[in-house]
């Protein structure tokens, strides 16, 4: 059985609705149903994207701003995320304040005939009727509300596997079963998809390490890394120029987006972690925790202009590796990361299949 207060927190409010938060190893997402939505987004107008005030604690009145980046209308499902870094920054911090040390769902296809609702912050038996057209709730031990639209309907291990979208006239009416939807995986996009095919590559890698200090270890051998080199393998880049010549270049000192940097080019990102650790895996995971600076949280490398050429890097702000080696920094990939493979108690191969 999964841990029912953390799988609570990752129930957010969305609009008059509710979302969840699921995991990938592109970021962390805000699924809900389409209908919850102030409006469908149009076509190449990236503002009617952004819906602001939007998503919030279950009990609290909306105050997030989110960016939609997936809607099908048909289906009645949506994916949200952090609004782009560039043109609403403060609302992009927000976001990533608000999801950092929620627990996140995984999503499995799911052909339970078993599946657990939230309501009022507690979680309740429903029977599904399973078939090849999707997910119905049958029956449930208690009534179907309509402002639970956009919630998760769970395995027993916690995984996500359906989308409540009975949609109802008036938040107070009731039902008690809801659907057809189809299954959670069917609805979602490729990119989506593949985010959660790279995490269960990342889970599995992590069975086979020390899940407890794995992520210390990462964190200390970065810092390892510039306190043994330093300037002398670390070019200093002022106003997009080198300011000096390093031999061996293991990365940059510099700004991205406004934030003092270390940045690592792909040879010294591996030369760094390889002795420890799968670079592009852990690139993944330290990116779905914000270690890494991303303009789009799809990437785990930035593009950067140093002596007027584009330079992919690994960045990582100085101000989080400044924190000692038993500090919150370090916790909190172990909690979203780590943590989250034994609070769910997944067994990796069954993720994303």
């Amino acid at each position: 059985m999964f841990n029912e207060n953390e799988a609570s927190r990752s129930v957010v409010r969305c609009g008059d609705g509710c979302g969840f938060l699921v995991n990938t190893s592109k970021g962390r997402y805000i699924v809900t149903a389409a209908h919850c939505l102030p409006h469908i987004p149009e076509p190449l107008v990236d503002e009617s994207r952004i819906h602001r005030q939007f998503v919030g604690p279950v009990d609290e009145p909306p105050a997030i701003t989110v960016k939609c980046v997936f809607v099908d209308p048909v289906s009645d499902i949506a994916v949200l995320t952090a609004p782009d870094r560039q043109a609403l920054p403060d609302d992009a911090i927000a976001y990533d304040a608000f999801v950092r040390g929620r627990w996140g769902f995984l999503v499995e296809s799911g052909s339970e005939e078993i599946g657990w609702l939230i309501q009022n912050g507690s979680w309740f038996v429903c029977r599904l009727t399973n078939d090849r057209v999707g997910l119905s709730v049958s029956e449930s031990s208690r009534p179907i509300i309509g402002r639970m639209s956009g919630s998760p309907i769970l395995n027993e291990s916690g995984a996500a596997i359906g989308l409540l979208t009975n949609s109802a006239s008036s938040p107070n009416d009731i039902y008690t079963e809801g659907g057809p939807t189809l299954r959670l995986k069917a609805l979602l996009p490729g990119w989506f998809l593949s985010g959660l095919d790279d995490l269960r590559e990342d889970l599995a890698y992590l069975d086979y390490l020390d899940r407890r200090d794995f992520p210390r270890k990462i964190i200390q051998a970065i810092r390892d890394a510039i306190d043994r080199y330093g300037d002398s393998r670390f070019d200093v880049v002022i106003e997009g120029r080198t300011a000096t010549a390093v031999q061996n270049r293991l990365g940059y000192r510099l700004t991205v987006l406004d934030k003092d940097c270390w940045a690592f080019t792909k040879d010294g990102w591996r030369e760094t972690i390889e002795p420890i650790a799968d670079p592009k895996s852990t690139a993944r995971m330290l990116r779905s925790d914000n270690w890494l600076v991303s303009r789009n949280n799809e990437k785990s490398k930035i593009s950067v202009s140093i002596d007027g050429r584009s330079t992919r890097v690994y960045a990582i702000p100085a101000d989080k590796l400044s924190t000692g080696s038993d500090g919150n920094s370090d916790r909190s990939w172990g909690v979203s990361v780590a943590g989250m493979v034994d609070t769910a108690a997944v067994e990796a191969s069954t993720i994303g299949t």
